[in-house]
């Protein structure tokens, strides 16, 4: 999922450069889509699983020239061995900014695969940053938490 936010931003920032700076915030990219993936070893529940539910994108550039990109997910992680669910969510939220081909994109994202009926839950936060500074591309982590509660 990290590989294709990345990707989908950087498809989107070369698709759309050629525009002008619209007046007012527009959406570009507005697409609920299915998911189904599997989850190797899942922390807190111990087992691989499967995930299935729906992703929200939306894309809106904004008057300055940057673009809003926005990802909620939801949806069931079920066990695969012992057919036990958790409700997944995850929120993402970020700005991709347009500099005369400089990039300096802080990426925040939540994901919480929450248990029921005494199953661990699974807390995920992180912020990190990607900056492309005249060809030079760099990623580093300024924050991370992570956490399994019952």
């Amino acid at each position: 999922m990290k590989h294709f936010q990345i990707l989908f931003a950087a498809l989107m920032f070369t698709a759309t450069i050629g525009l002008a700076v619209p007046a007012q915030a527009k959406i570009v990219v507005n697409v609920w889509e299915p998911i189904e993936a599997p989850v190797i070893g899942d922390p807190c529940a111990g087992e691989d699983a499967l995930v299935q539910g729906m992703v929200h994108t939306t894309v809106a550039t904004l008057k300055n020239g940057q673009f809003a990109i926005h990802v909620n997910t939801q949806g069931v992680v079920t066990g695969l061995d012992t057919g036990r669910e958790w409700l997944w969510r995850r929120n993402i939220a970020d700005v991709l900014p347009v500099d005369d081909g400089n990039l300096i994109w802080t990426i925040r994202d939540s994901d919480k695969i929450i248990g029921r009926g005494g199953l661990p839950s699974l807390f995920i936060n992180y912020k990190f940053h990607v900056t492309v500074i005249s060809g030079d591309v760099k990623v580093y982590f300024e924050s991370e938490t992570y956490g399994c509660s019952e």
